[in-house]
C-alpha cells in the first residue's frame, strides 16, 4: 500500500513492526493482521520495517495475505546513539500515515479484533496511548509458564502504578499511541539511547502528561524464550532500564521477600516464620491475579514457585553481566 494521496483520508490505524531474521514467523503475523475487523477500505495499514534481515524475512512478509502492507528496510546510521532497533521504529513511526499507531512484535499472533479493541479508547478521545498485556506460547516447560506469570505481574502493576498517576511500563509487542505523540516528544532522538526503548517511551509519554489506558484483554501471543540461556539474556537487557518509580516498586516487593527469608532463617521464632508465610501467600495472590486477569495462560501452578525463579534468574543473569558487558540486541552488540 501507498501513502495516502493528498485529496485522500488518511487511515484510522497503522500497524507497525520491525523484524529482524522472522522468515518463520512473519507471515503467520501478517496474515493474523490480515484478517482484522471494524475497518472500511483505506482505514488500517501495516507498516513493516525490515532491519538487515539475512534469512528471507521480507520474501516471506510479501507472501502473506495481508492488504494495506508496506515493506520498508532500514539503513541504520552507524554514528547514531540510537540502538538498531530504536532506528528502525523511528522509521515505521515516521512512515505511519495513521491517526493511531499499534506497535507488535513479528512472532506476534493477535485476534481478529484487536487492532479494533487498542486503538478505540483513543479513537474515541479517551486515552492517548493504549497498553496490552503479552502472552507466551506454546505454554510448554516451566520457562513459558514462568514468563506468562512474570509479564501478567508485571501489567498488574504497571496498571496499578498508571491509575495512581505513576510512571509505568508497556510492551511493544502489544501497544497503542496517537500518532501525533511521537513528534511532540521529539522521537527517539529526544528520548535518547535505550535497550528498553518500550520503556523509555513510556516514560516520555507520561513526563509529557499524555493520558495512558489498560486493556488487559487484549492480549498478543508471543513464542516464548527458547531456553534458559535465553532467558537470561533477556533478562540482561530488559534490567538495564533507566531509575522509575516502577523499578524501585519491582525491587522493594522481592527485597521483602529476600528479608523475610533471611529474617525467618536467622531467627527462626513464630513471628518471623510467620511473616515470612504471609509475604509468600500475598507473593502468590498478586502473581496469580496479575496472570489471571489478563487471562494468561495455562500457566499451571507456576505461580507457587515464581518469586522463588525470580531470585534465581536475577543471581543467574548478575552473574553473567560480570562476565559478558555487552547485551546483544536486534542483531548488535551494546554495553549495559
Amino acid at each position: 500500500m501507498t501513502a495516502p494521496k493528498a485529496d485522500q483520508q488518511p487511515p484510522n490505524v497503522s500497524v507497525v513492526l520491525t523484524t529482524h531474521n522472522e522468515a518463520l514467523a512473519i507471515q503467520k503475523t501478517l496474515d493474523g493482521l490480515g484478517r482484522q475487523v471494524g475497518f472500511a477500505d483505506g482505514e488500517f495499514e501495516v507498516v513493516l520495517v525490515d532491519d538487515r534481515s539475512t534469512d528471507g524475512t521480507i520474501a516471506a512478509a510479501k507472501k502473506a495475505d495481508c492488504k494495506g502492507l508496506r515493506v520498508l528496510q532500514s539503513k541504520p546510521d552507524k554514528k547514531s546513539e540510537l540502538t538498531t532497533r530504536q532506528q528502525a521504529l523511528d522509521l515505521a513511526f515516521r512512515s505511519a500515515s495513521g491517526t493511531v499507531v499499534l506497535t507488535l512484535d513479528a512472532n506476534c499472533l493477535v485476534a481478529d479484533t484487536w487492532a479494533c479493541d487498542m486503538s478505540a479508547p483513543i479513537l474515541n478521545g479517551f486515552a492517548d496511548a493504549v497498553a496490552g498485556p503479552i502472552g507466551f506460547a506454546p505454554t510448554v516447560g516451566w520457562i513459558s509458564r514462568w514468563q506468562n506469570c512474570d509479564v501478567g505481574y508485571y501489567f498488574l502493576v504497571c496498571s496499578v502504578l498508571g491509575r495512581l498517576g505513576y510512571s509505568s511500563g508497556v510492551f511493544f509487542g502489544n501497544f497503542a499511541f496517537r500518532s501525533s505523540e511521537y513528534e511532540r516528544l521529539g522521537g527517539f532522538d529526544n528520548i535518547g539511547f535505550a535497550l528498553t526503548e518500550d520503556l523509555a517511551f513510556a516514560q516520555a509519554l507520561h513526563k509529557s502528561g499524555a493520558r495512558m489506558a489498560f486493556q488487559p484483554l487484549s492480549i498478543a501471543k508471543v513464542a516464548p524464550c527458547p531456553d534458559f540461556t535465553a532467558l537470561i539474556d533477556r533478562t540482561m537487557r530488559i534490567s538495564s532500564g533507566s531509575f522509575s518509580v516502577l523499578a524501585l516498586v519491582l525491587s522493594l516487593w522481592q527485597f521483602s521477600l529476600m528479608i523475610a527469608i533471611l529474617g525467618a532463617v536467622i531467627t527462626l521464632c513464630p513471628l518471623s516464620l510467620g511473616l515470612l508465610g504471609l509475604r509468600y501467600l500475598v507473593g502468590i495472590g498478586v502473581v496469580y491475579m496479575g496472570s489471571a486477569r489478563t487471562r494468561n495462560g495455562p500457566f499451571g501452578f507456576s505461580f507457587l514457585l515464581y518469586e522463588l525463579q525470580v531470585f534465581v534468574i536475577a543471581i543467574t543473569a548478575a552473574w553473567k553481566m560480570t562476565r559478558k558487558k555487552q547485551v546483544v540486541w536486534g542483531g548488535s552488540g551494546y554495553g549495559r
